[in-house]
């Protein structure tokens, strides 16, 4: 589902809540099993459930970016198949059997994308524009990368829907942003909230499938979260306005 952005590798946790459920922000965390490898900057994805989820990609400061993907069952982590080219800061979405990762940081920015069948990765077309820490939202065939870090001191609004096998340029965000949440689970609903621009924002703009429209503000800045759940019905988990992050999770009914 929805991806984001820098994880903290050092321990993972679960949420005891039925995804599914009405109470959903009444559910509690507790903590699971470590990752077999320390890193940040994953792309996510997840399938509804907290037993089938896939952490890809990342960074590591002493060994920069990386290509590896771990699989969990709802016990334990597990090495598969690495991507092509190891990246980080990617925009991607999915499930652990169908997924794409589109955009990121090799040892520089990059517009590519993988695609992901449940066994293997492989390149697929490219984006339009060279960019990573941005916002991503959607389904393995029906995705958004929205704005991102293009260079030092600049952020593009753009914004390119995925169909599964091309990205299409569609309508800019209001405002530049770097390092936010997303959540959607198609290209045609979704939201991006918080991030900098570059200081830390709490704005969070709403998409239609055709344009953006500001909506309400996250209740603090934040920065690097990562963001699970439908437009409707989703959590902002983590992230912060400086180091350390925050361990804050905050749920978004549709309206507040």
């Amino acid at each position: 589902m929805a991806n984001y952005k820098d994880i903290k590798g050092f321990n993972v946790q679960t949420l005891s809540s039925n995804p599914a459920s009405s109470a959903l922000a009444a559910g509690a965390w507790a903590a699971g099993n470590t990752m077999n490898n320390l890193r940040f900057s994953v792309d996510v994805y997840q399938s509804g459930t907290q037993t089938a989820s896939m952490a890809t990609g990342g960074y590591d400061p002493p060994s920069g970016s990386l290509a590896v993907n771990e699989q969990y069952n709802g016990t334990s982590w597990t090495e598969v198949a690495d991507l092509p080219t190891a990246k980080s800061n990617g925009m991607g979405c999915g499930t652990n059997t169908a997924a794409f990762t589109g955009f990121g940081l090799t040892t520089t920015n990059v517009n590519t994308t993988e695609t992901w069948n449940g066994s293997s990765w492989t390149s697929a077309n490219a984006g339009s524009t060279a960019r990573r820490h941005g916002g991503a939202f959607g389904a393995s065939a029906q995705g958004i990368a929205a704005s991102g870090f293009t260079a030092p001191g600049s952020r593009s609004p753009a914004v390119e829907s995925w169909d599964g096998t091309n990205w299409t340029e569609v309508a800019d965000m209001n405002s530049p942003r770097d390092t936010s949440g997303g959540l959607g689970v198609s290209n045609t609903l979704g939201l991006i909230a918080g991030g900098n621009e570059p200081a830390v924002t709490a704005k969070v703009e709403h998409w239609n499938g055709t344009s953006w429209t500001e909506g309400t503000d996250t209740p603090a800045t934040t920065t690097g979260t990562v963001g699970i759940g439908p437009s409707t019905n989703g959590f902002i988990i983590g992230g912060g306005s400086a180091d350390p992050f925050s361990a804050n999770t905050r749920y978004w009914d549709g309206s507040t």
